[in-house]
């Protein structure tokens, strides 16, 4: 993740022929400035990257993508491969509090998004 302004330019591993699925402008994706605020963004593809703006973050910290329940993210990779949602923390993406599950206090854990049947 790179500020410039009040834009922030993003970089993902395997990007080659980033895209969006269904042709459309991208969606799903979220600003928010010092005040930790969220705001709906425009997101650009730009070669291997994606430019995000909002006009009402004017000092952008942070990125989410696809970051509700109800999202339908539709950015892919060449492979056809999905973005998976993610928001970034101190300029690394990743889960906002990563969550896991002690595995009968073996101290093996797990992500709680793969539940134990």
């Amino acid at each position: 993740m790179r500020i410039d302004g009040n834009t922030v330019r993003l970089s993902f591993a395997h990007a080659a022929g980033l895209r969006a699925r269904d042709g459309k402008r991208l969606t799903e994706f979220q600003l928010a400035g010092g005040d930790g605020k969220f705001v709906d963004a425009v997101a650009e593809i730009d070669g291997e990257t994606i430019v995000v703006s909002a006009e009402a973050v004017k000092s952008p910290t942070r990125v989410r993508f696809g970051w509700h329940k109800l999202a339908n993210p539709h950015l892919i990779n060449g492979s056809g491969l999905p973005a998976s949602p993610f928001q970034t923390i101190n300029g690394v993406a990743g889960p906002e509090k990563p969550r896991t599950r002690d595995l009968v206090g073996l101290g093996l854990t797990i992500p709680v998004e793969f539940p134990l049947h």
